[in-house]
């Protein structure tokens, strides 16, 4: 406070500046990753199969995890929680059914 009472503004301190778009701890996440590659289908019975697949080529920053989706063609696809490994058992499936499969990452 001045003598007189009067609230007085000190020296501005100096600015810093911060984009809140992600970092990977590389560079900015501006591009989103190639599609998983060389996914293979496992372990078929009649109610269960295994999924692997690769890591995509340009992942484009840090892969943070991939979902599985799959459909019977009768409906929207049903997708899996995240996934931070290479492979995921689908269980609960109809017996004699053909099923779409597919892989997704995100970073």
């Amino acid at each position: 406070r001045s003598h007189d009472g009067k609230v007085m503004e000190g020296q501005k301190s100096n600015a810093s500046v911060v984009n809140t778009t992600e970092y990977s701890g590389h560079k900015e996440c501006s591009e989103t990753p190639s599609p998983p590659q060389h996914i293979t289908v496992s372990n078929v019975t009649s109610t269960s199969l295994t999924v692997r697949w690769m890591p995509p080529i340009n992942p484009n920053g840090n892969l943070k995890f991939y979902k599985v989706y799959y459909s019977n063609g009768n409906g929207t696809p049903v997708e899996s929680l995240e996934i931070n490994s290479l492979t995921y058992h689908l269980t609960g499936l109809t017996p004699y059914t053909n099923y779409s499969i597919y892989v997704t990452v995100t970073n």
